[in-house]
């Protein structure tokens, strides 16, 4: 890390240095000369350190590798979270166009999928119900269509 500081020091003085030579800088044609020269000595003030590389202990690349990982799985399970509770937001949503439909739902499943947009949509959606309720299907369907625009299929999953 002292390498590091050193040559911010060693820019840092070098600009100084060619702002004051600048302004004490000849006109006319010696004036290209000396821009030549003040431009050649930055470069070398920033490229000579760079040949002593191997002093430098770069410890802080671990903690960002680490770092990514960490984030990567962070993204992971959060992507995770959000599809679950996608899904059951969407569930709750049909439950509620079944009660609309005087249909109790046994239970609700629901999928999801990402499509190009990296957006989740219904790759999926069951609804078992009971069989007194089976008349109230195309009902049930045609609400849940109007309402979330998703197809549902509706089984049969108890007495």
């Amino acid at each position: 890390m002292d390498a590091l500081k050193s040559w911010g020091i060693t820019i840092c003085m070098a600009a100084l240095a060619a702002g004051i030579a600048g302004i004490i800088s000849p006109n006319g044609k010696m004036e290209k000369v000396f821009k030549f020269a003040l431009s050649l000595f930055i470069l070398c003030c920033l490229l000579i350190p760079l040949f002593n590389i191997n002093n430098i202990k770069l410890e802080n690349i671990q903690f960002k590798t680490t770092s990514f990982q960490i984030n990567s799985e962070l993204t992971k399970t959060m992507e995770t979270e959000q599809k679950m509770m996608a899904e059951k937001n969407i569930a709750q949503l049909i439950f509620d166009c079944c009660k609309s439909c005087g249909v109790t739902p046994i239970s609700i499943k629901v999928s999801l999928k990402k499509n190009s947009d990296n957006a989740y949509a219904v790759n999926s959606a069951e609804v078992s119900v009971n069989s007194s309720d089976m008349i109230k299907k195309e009902k049930l369907k045609e609400t849940v269509m109007k309402r979330l625009g998703v197809d549902i299929k509706i089984k049969e999953g108890g007495k």
